[in-house]
Parts: structure tokens; C-alpha cells; sequence
């Protein structure tokens, strides 16, 4: 562990490493570390189009790469028409890890805050290239920021007589004038500051049914039960839900999700081609009823056939969050992905092992963990209720519904479809 503290006078930060790893401490100011990145001239390495994965559903897209001198990779949807275009995503390459996967096209490059960026180049010698601008990138940055702390030569020649230490990754707790700690990693020092979210999308993914719902701030800070649900069954006038039920075909990939779901496997039935096919339904307490929940966890779905519960769990995830961006594009124009937040909703007798199981399911699907709140089903309610007008308040003779004041008690009742 990388221990740092502010010097209160000067406002320096004292930056001790393990003396296996590091044989000195440096003295360096903050104020430079947050502006190196900023103030460096940006100087072109490499760009062109890489395919990168986006999503479970969506897998990989061509989009436009840049590696920068300044130790940044930035991707846009399309080659950039001026030289101040906002990218679509970047990653800082301080600290990354860059490998290669055995299809000889594909990569992977690994940020220090754990970013993950899934690329695949047109051909051996294309992804030789841009790994070595990558890591040309990498090595220019390692060694403008840490420059007196250590030398990366020795270190690697270290670490080659030690697979200890192989994967080694220091990390940075740093420590404010109160003794608070403020961040966690190297690389959180130089993140450019993420833009405020512009909405909040709900997914209730639920045993029995599934349903979501948006609320923009400007709506919330005007009214805050003004909650947009979407239908996710169009023909279902009842209700905005629709059932936990996913079909996949017989290769594996996605074809339906709720009640078309159950409609098409019911024709499939008819033509007796079912059996071919992934029916999952009623599958989300298999995760609390799992004695050990791991990654690779398989489930099983109607006829008797497993797949990784990941993907099930992913594949509904991102159908889900695809409605809801296709509403939200219509009421907000302009909308960037990374403007909206998400809140999956989870069984309070979930444990922590089935939460972070969601949250790995969620990433897999396209939301990534920075915009993610796992919400409680009845924190959930509970936090509706302190907004909605439901207590009664007699003046004289007259009646008015008001939201509870504050201390009030009220109890929620979750009665869902797996109660019944």
C-alpha cells in the first residue's frame, strides 16, 4: 500500500513505498499532479477505427481510436470533424495493464480504477501496432509522473525473480489534514471530473415480472414523484410489467425477453421445435439459493439445458436498459449514455456475494459501476412514500393528503408475484 499524506503547510504530499518494491520516498506537490495531465501538449501516437465491445448485446462496434502523447486512449463514434470534439469514452493508460488475447486480433487494456476497454484490430499486424503506441503511451506517462520515484527497469527485472509480485499494482490512500482518506487509486488524481447526471433510470428486475421507469433532475427538483414508467409489453394494457422470461436460441444468442418471450416459445412448442431452445423463467432466487455463488455459476433453464447464469442475468439486464434509452434519447436530445444513473433494484435477503454478482451481470450488460446504486426493493418503497401525498391531516372540517412529516413511522408490505 501506497501511503500519502498533505503536508498542511505547503500543501506537498509525502508519498512512501514498500521498500521491496521501492527504495525511496519523494516529496512532489499536488497541484502539479492534478495539472500534468491537463497542461501537457497532446501529441498524436496513433488513431484509426478499432471494433470495441460495447455490451453483451450490442458486442463489438467499429469506433474511432486515439492514443495520445499525454498518456490518454480516446474513442469516438466516428472519425472526429474538429480538433476539440468531445470523445465518447477515454481512459488514462497510467499504471494500465495491456494483453493480448490468443485470437491474435483481440486485446484488452485494463485502466488502474479497473476500466476495461474489450478491442479487436483487423489483423495480427494492426493489433501489434496499436499495442506498441499503447504501451508507448503507458511508459511515456509511468515515467513522467514517477520520475525519482523508482526505476521501471530494475522493478521489472525484480519482478521477473519474484512471480510474486508479478502482478503488482500499487496503490494510493491519500490522506487529507483531517486524516480522511480521499482517494484510492494513482490514477484517481488525474480523472478529469465526471459531468453531473441529467436522469435517473429504475430497473426492477423481478422474480415473477420485470418493469423500469426514468425521472430527470430538472423534473425531481420540480416535483419528485414525477416518475416516467415505460411499458415494456406494448400489448399488455394491465400493466407497465412484463414477465422474467427470456428465450434464447439454440446457438445460444438473444431472441426475446417478457411476454413476446412466452408468446414465441409457445409457437416454437406447437412446432415441436422447443427443445432446441433457452426458456428461462422464474430464475432470479437462484442466486440466493446458491450455497456459493461464483462467476462462472450455471443455471438451468426449462428443458433441462444450463447456461452461465452471468449471461441470462446480462442478456435481461441490457434489453431493459435499452427500452428505457430509446424513451429517454425521445425526451432528451443529445443524451449521452453516461448522463443517466441506474438503480437495480435487489432482495433485502440477498447477500453480498448475490450483489456483486448484479453488479457484475450489469456491467457485462453496459452500466458500468460508476453509475450503478443497487437499491434495496423496499428502500425502494420506502424512499417513494417520504414523497407521496399519503397521510391524512384534518383542518376543521376539511380533509388534505400531505407526505408524512418527518419521524413518521409507516410499514411496506412487499407482496410480489413469488409470494402467490
Amino acid at each position: 500500500m501506497i501511503l500519502s499524506r498533505y503536508n498542511t503547510k505547503n500543501d506537498d504530499v509525502t508519498t512512501c513505498y514498500p521498500m521491496k518494491i521501492f527504495s525511496r520516498c519523494h516529496i512532489f506537490r499536488r497541484t502539479e499532479l492534478n495539472l500534468t495531465c491537463a497542461t501537457m501538449v497532446e501529441v498524436m501516437l496513433k488513431e484509426g477505427y478499432l471494433k470495441k465491445k460495447l455490451s453483451l448485446l450490442k458486442g463489438y462496434r467499429d469506433q474511432w481510436f486515439v492514443v495520445t502523447d499525454n498518456g490518454y486512449l480516446k474513442y469516438f463514434i466516428e472519425k472526429p470533424v474538429h480538433e476539440n470534439q468531445k470523445p465518447k469514452g477515454q481512459m488514462l493508460l497510467l499504471l494500465s495493464d495491456i494483453n493480448g488475447k490468443s485470437d491474435h486480433v483481440s486485446f484488452k487494456v485494463k485502466s488502474a480504477n479497473n476500466n476495461v476497454f474489450r478491442l479487436r484490430a483487423e489483423s495480427r499486424e494492426k493489433r501489434k501496432e496499436w499495442m506498441k503506441a499503447i504501451i508507448e503511451a503507458k511508459t511515456k506517462m509511468d515515467n513522467r509522473m514517477f520520475r525519482g520515484f523508482y526505476d521501471i527497469g530494475e522493478m521489472n527485472k525484480d519482478q521477473d525473480h519474484d512471480d510474486t509480485e508479478s502482478n503488482y499494482t500499487p496503490e494510493l490512500e491519500t490522506v487529507d489534514a483531517d486524516g480522511r482518506a480521499t482517494e484510492t487509486d494513482v490514477s484517481s488524481l488525474f480523472k478529469t471530473p465526471k459531468k453531473p447526471f441529467v436522469a435517473v433510470a429504475a430497473i426492477d428486475f423481478g422474480t415473477t415480472y420485470s418493469g423500469c421507469a426514468f425521472s430527470t433532475v430538472q423534473d425531481f427538483k420540480t416535483n419528485p414523484v414525477k416518475i416516467e414508467t415505460i411499458a415494456l409489453d406494448e400489448t399488455n394494457v394491465i400493466s407497465y410489467k412484463t414477465p422474467t422470461v427470456l428465450l434464447l436460441t439454440p446457438e445460444g444468442q438473444f431472441h426475446s425477453f417478457g411476454a413476446k418471450a412466452e408468446e414465441e416459445y409457445v409457437n416454437l412448442a406447437e412446432k415441436d421445435e422447443a427443445t432446441k431452445w433457452y426458456y428461462f423463467n422464474r430464475f432470479k432466487m437462484q442466486l440466493y439459493k446458491a450455497k456459493e455463488l461464483k462467476s462462472d455459476m450455471v443455471i438451468k433453464e426449462m428443458g433441462g439445458k444450463t447456461m452461465k447464469a452471468m449471461m441470462v442475468f446480462a442478456f435481461c439486464i441490457e434489453y431493459i436498459k435499452d427500452k428505457v434509452l430509446e424513451r429517454l434519447s425521445q425526451a432528451i436530445n443529445g443524451l449521452d449514455e453516461d448522463d443517466v444513473h441506474w438503480v437495480l433494484t435487489v432482495p433485502a435477503i440477498w447477500n453480498d456475494q448475490a450483489r456483486q454478482f448484479m453488479i457484475a451481470a450489469s456491467e457485462k450488460a453496459g452500466i458500468g459501476k460508476d453509475n450503478l446504486t443497487l437499491a434495496l426493493e423496499p428502500e425502494g418503497a420506502a424512499m417513494f412514500c417520504k414523497y407521496l401525498a399519503l397521510e391524512k391531516k384534518m383542518h376543521g372540517d376539511e380533509t388534505e393528503l400531505k407526505a408524512f412529516e418527518e419521524n413518521a413511522r409507516f410499514m411496506v408490505v412487499d407482496l410480489g408475484g413469488k409470494n402467490f
